[in-house]
């Protein structure tokens, strides 16, 4: 935000009196605060550093959210002052931090004051824990949601500092920090013999979820003491970046959804992965649905007991070479940056109720394992598979974009069930790999994406006809044969960027007309078109009654159409430019 103040005069009451919500991305005096408009119910902004130790902060009584950023920035020095907004009684969402840092970097945070707040907040998110005056368990006991970003202090000492969490709090997000010890002190004996570091932090019997965020500082170790806080209901537990994991007691029966993410090969004190807790521990949450993995455990095989219940499973950047997966109930799977290379029914080992799998970036250059009959969705983008084969018939769609298809001889063949087919940035992807697949046999397919490929010419009768949308947009096309006609269904095609300038003219005095009546869009974008091409296409797709925009070259729209026609060679007639028949207005560019 900047730095200088506006003037409030001019958003006052007087000139906005029904104003509900304002968002200002300029600072404001906070001693002016009483001139904004006194109706507002959200407003977002930031104030001014102040040198005043106690402030009332004359926001308007019917303000229900509030996102303010303080300038604080002062070194390393928090601001002093205490700001009051106990009086904002209808205020139940609040957001309080200092300037946003896109630096990237980990640092100390100056503390944006300290803050008397009204009792009858529901959701509060706050950049330190201390910055509040009072407990908070005492003064917000209508807390639903809670979060502190407190940021990294830069130091090995134990965080003693107490956590006071109102008991009516469901969703709560904290620093990893304030469950965080010296990793050569942890052990349970070490607990027992420090009952106030142990018990620092109480959580609501009634928390529903619990985010705790870190910077995959190794120095310490995170804990998890399930034996201070049993968390009867906790149904949703992410760790965020928190470093190595310790944990004592069962994980809560309850938890339906687990994540934990750590930063790729990187910790604060050197280049060394994280430790985390045995992952066979799942088992011990018997209503465990979803798992969400991100460089946590680095091995090359995935072979977890994991509960019956479990639905969604992502295990990413691992380092995995081969799987075997046994959940029954398992519908997504995601896998996507490890090291599969050659997946086979020994190497990948899949639940047979599998519906979902994501492989994208896993090094695959060929795929030749048994897939579940019940398999509807693959997605294989960012690979190098040179040819599509091996693949259930019954799949609905495939996304194989960003390969190598197209770099040899071998032949593709698609599944003849697929409703949905991406092959976009498949850089050595010809028309002659397209004629010469099974593509036209897949009479179910109804979006097609070969964007970005090296088609130059392609013959549309290597398509299948019951095609909705096609894009062919970046394939170096210079001609087409047949026609778009073929696709009745065809409500959207794109082929921009390419080098179609002159095929319009031809197509039209062959075919007479290119589209079926459900055509809606339709991208013709630098083409180097002429203008009586563009006139062509806009006669015909004005006559179309689903018909929305044509997309061309601006500038071809303020180049004059020749008045006499041009000569048989050059251009077609195929629809007249003066034709009596009615027409639908539509738009023709935007």
């Amino acid at each position: 935000m900047a730095t200088n103040p506006i003037d409030l005069k001019c958003i006052s009451q007087m000139f906005f009196s029904r104003l509900t919500f304002l968002k200002v991305n300029q600072n404001l005096d906070s001693e002016e605060l009483h001139l904004l408009p006194r109706n507002l119910k959200v407003f977002l902004g930031g104030i001014l550093k102040t040198s005043l130790l106690q402030m009332k902060l004359e926001f308007p009584q019917t303000l229900e959210k509030l996102y303010l950023e303080v300038d604080c920035r002062d070194g390393d020095r928090d601001l002093e002052c205490e700001f009051d907004i106990a009086h904002l009684i209808n205020l139940n969402d609040a957001r309080i931090e200092p300037p946003s840092d896109h630096s990237g970097l980990i640092t100390r945070t100056s503390m944006p004051g300290f803050w008397k707040l009204p009792k009858n907040l529901k959701k509060l998110c706050i950049s330190h824990n201390r910055m509040i005056s009072g407990k908070l368990e005492t003064v917000c006991t209508s807390l639903m949601e809670l979060k502190i970003e407190e940021r990294y202090a830069g130091d090995n000492k134990d965080f003693i500092q107490g956590l006071s969490i109102p008991e009516s709090v469901k969703v709560l997000s904290i620093p990893y920090f304030f469950l965080s010890y010296k990793k050569e002190l942890v052990s349970l004996d070490y607990l027992k013999d420090h009952p106030q570091l142990r018990n620092r932090v109480k959580f609501p019997d009634g928390l529903i979820k619990l985010t705790i965020t870190g910077h995959n500082d190794i120095r310490r170790t995170m804990v998890l003491d399930f034996h201070v806080n049993k968390l009867p209901k906790l149904e949703e537990l992410s760790l965020l970046f928190p470093g190595h994991v310790n944990v004592f007691g069962k994980f809560p029966k309850t938890i339906k959804k687990f994540i934990q993410h750590n930063y790729p090969c990187f910790s604060i004190g050197t280049m060394m992965s994280v430790k985390t807790f045995d992952m066979n521990k799942f088992k011990e949450m018997e209503s465990l649905t979803e798992i969400k993995l991100e460089n946590v455990y680095k091995r090359n095989k995935c072979h977890y007991k994991v509960p019956a219940s479990l639905r969604r499973f992502s295990y990413l950047e691992s380092e995995l070479t081969r799987v075997h997966i046994d959940a029954p109930k398992l519908e997504y799977l995601n896998l996507s940056k490890n090291k599969f290379y050659h997946p086979d029914n020994v190497k990948f080992v899949l639940p047979d109720n599998l519906k979902q799998l994501i492989l994208q970036k896993c090094s695959i250059f060929e795929f030749s394992p048994a897939l579940p009959e019940n398999l509807h969705y693959l997605d294989l983008t960012d690979n190098k598979l040179r040819a599509i084969e091996n693949l259930p018939d019954n799949l609905k769609e495939l996304k194989c974009e960003s390969n190598r298809l197209g770099e040899s001889d071998s032949v593709s063949t698609f599944p003849t069930g697929l409703v949905r087919l991406n092959l976009r940035n498949n850089r050595d992807l010809t028309g002659k790999h397209i004629e010469t697949s099974n593509l036209s046999q897949c009479h179910n397919l109804r979006f097609l994406d070969l964007s970005g490929a090296k088609l130059e010419k392609l013959n549309l009768d290597s398509l299948p006809g019951g095609l909705q949308k096609i894009d062919l947009s970046s394939c170096q096309l210079s001609s087409l044969d047949g026609s778009f006609l073929r696709f009745q269904a065809l409500e959207e095609l794109y082929l921009s960027l390419n080098e179609l300038g002159g095929y319009f003219h031809n197509a039209f005095k062959n075919h007479g007309s290119l589209f079926g009546s459900k055509i809606k869009i339709v991208n013709v974008s630098g083409n180097r078109l002429q203008p009586i091409e563009v006139k062509l296409l806009q006669n015909e797709l004005s006559t179309k009654p689903s018909f929305k925009n044509l997309i061309f070259d601006r500038d071809l729209a303020k180049q004059p159409v020749p008045r006499s026609n041009p000569p048989d060679e050059v251009v077609n007639l195929g629809t007249p430019l003066d034709s009596n028949r009615p027409k639908k207005q539509r738009k023709l560019n935007q």
